[in-house]
């Protein structure tokens, strides 16, 4: 890690991303580690690195792009270096949604206060979360209501606490869900879970990959005074699930 002193919460992993630009239809994708040594590598160095092994001619990034020692290579900069290895920079104007820029750090912002619709907006697709479903303790059996305990990575942003519709996936099936992430105060939990209960479904999930799509926040983390108040609760949440995902059908 680069700076390990820095809490970094990645909206989508490596790997996602990877996913998200083959729909795309790339005729190839490279992937290159940001290492400490390519940090402290001088724009120009790094230039002539990359066009010795892939010849370049276009280069396209955005307006506030820049690489290289200290950011030295900006978009001015990397124009004068492309001079002299044949290749041309090209600029990509920001996205822009509801007169502000998309950028992660609204995103961030947003997962923080549950605002999934307008997140999907500036993603253009919902959020999702993926992880694999681990034993937990078995709260939401006991009282008729089983979830699939999803381990997120540590670094992973995640939405506010509460409860939420989604869309789950296990493998190529699908179901709905409604999701509770945080710390579930009423049975005096010590550590944030997120926790799915899967709507109709009867299998069991441990140790299988779950995605979930993130489509509506329900409510906040609430804490009930008894497990009856809790259940009738649940049963409001399943019903609301079920009709906010029909209409996004």
């Amino acid at each position: 890690m680069i700076f390990p002193d820095r809490e970094l919460r990645l909206i989508t992993t490596v790997e996602e991303r990877i996913a998200l630009i083959e729909q795309l239809g790339p005729d190839f994708l490279i992937v290159a580690p940001f290492t400490a040594e390519i940090m402290n590598t001088s724009a120009a160095h790094y230039m002539h690195k990359l066009c010795a092994v892939m010849p370049l001619r276009e280069i396209w990034v955005g307006e506030d792009f820049a690489l290289g020692r200290n950011r030295e290579g900006n978009i001015a900069r990397l124009r004068q270096i492309g001079q002299h290895l044949g290749y041309t920079i090209d600029t990509v104007p920001p996205v822009e949604r509801g007169g502000a820029q998309v950028r992660t750090a609204r995103v961030r912002r947003l997962l923080l206060e549950g605002a999934m619709r307008e997140i999907a907006d500036l993603l253009g697709r919902p959020f999702s979360l993926s992880g694999v479903v681990i034993e937990g303790d078995r709260r939401g059996q006991s009282i008729g209501f089983p979830t699939a305990n999803v381990e997120i990575e540590p670094d992973r942003a995640r939405p506010g606490n509460g409860v939420y519709a989604c869309r789950a996936y296990v493998g190529r099936r699908t179901a709905l869900s409604a999701t509770n992430v945080g710390m579930r105060p009423t049975f005096g939990a010590l550590s944030s879970t997120i926790e799915a209960h899967l709507l109709d479904w009867y299998e069991d999930l441990y140790g299988q990959v779950l995605r979930l799509e993130f489509i509506e926040r329900l409510r906040p983390e609430q804490r009930f005074t008894d497990i009856s108040e809790l259940i009738t609760q649940i049963q409001h949440d399943i019903t609301q699930t079920r009709v906010i995902l029909r209409k996004n059908d």
